[in-house]
């Protein structure tokens, strides 16, 4: 008979065509291997940066953010504060805020879930008390810093005006690779449509 592909799909084996069932498996093994690589090629061009290097370029990210009419025109901002890595956003996140806007930051939880959240404290007295390791903030997944969630309240989506992503690497369509693990994506579904969503990062990524 026919070649065919078995395909487990809710706990069964499903029998398909292979031509068809097969080459889209394949297709998908690639896309994850080409996604793969390139978040270990980025995030080793991210870590060659100095730390004076990674200051001196996150400023001028955020310089260029505050610039953004959609953050201008924007009340409540979906932010995040920054791995050791990553794009620190915390000079934005105290400026819009001096600004009159709300800031708000992911919490993720179980099942790749992720919650915004807003520390019921000005984000400028929770700067003063570095290195972030206090009762305002905690340490989730990949050593992000998270606001704790008896020192913040939840924010609904509906609310948020505008979102700044971080990732890993990106490509000049605006599409990212996160971590892998889809928090922002799931995230990112659920808020209304045209919520504009800003990728921050360095040029390396």
């Amino acid at each position: 008979g026919d070649s065919v592909c078995l395909k487990r799909e809710n706990g069964h084996l499903k029998r398909e065509p292979r031509e068809a069932s097969c080459r889209d498996e394949e297709h998908q093994k690639m896309i994850l291997e080409k996604k793969r690589r390139q978040r270990k090629e980025a995030a080793a061009r991210r870590r060659s940066l100095t730390e004076e290097q990674r200051r001196e370029k996150s400023a001028a990210v955020c310089r260029i953010l505050l610039s953004l009419p959609e953050l201008k025109n924007a009340r409540m901002i979906f932010s995040y504060a920054a791995s050791a890595e990553e794009v620190s956003l915390d000079e934005i996140n105290q400026a819009l805020e001096i600004q009159g806007k709300r800031v708000c930051f992911p919490v993720t939880g179980e099942n790749g879930t992720m919650t915004a959240v807003a520390p019921k404290a000005q984000i400028s007295e929770i700067a003063e008390e570095l290195p972030y390791r206090d009762s305002f903030w905690r340490i989730g997944p990949y050593g992000i810093r998270e606001p704790a969630e008896d020192q913040s309240e939840v924010v609904d989506p509906a609310q948020i005006d505008a979102v700044l992503v971080p990732c890993v690497a990106f490509d000049k369509k605006g599409g990212r690779c996160g971590h892998g693990a889809g928090y922002y994506d799931r995230f990112l579904a659920g808020l209304p449509q045209g919520v504009p969503k800003i990728l921050a990062a360095f040029q390396v990524q």
